[in-house]
């Protein structure tokens, strides 16, 4: 079900499965409580700020591991 709940709230749901849902949103009261909570914290993500990547010290910290890495291994 979960599969669905998610295809539903990208929009990528078919009638088919919309119809799956709504069956098993109308089984139980902790379906309907379940699925509330999943949507409002989906919908509250999308205020987040999006993280900006600063690809210089990205690769730095990659780098910095493969060469670390190497490292320990020529030291075998």
């Amino acid at each position: 079900m979960s599969t669905i709940v998610i295809e539903y709230l990208l929009d990528r749901g078919n009638k088919e499965k919309e119809r799956a849902l709504n069956n098993w949103l109308e089984e139980d009261n902790e379906n309907r409580q379940l699925f509330l909570e999943i949507k409002e914290i989906w919908e509250a993500s999308g205020n987040l700020p999006a993280e900006q990547f600063n690809l210089s010290a990205g690769w730095e910290a990659l780098s910095c591991r493969v060469g670390c890495k190497n490292d320990r291994a020529a030291d075998k």
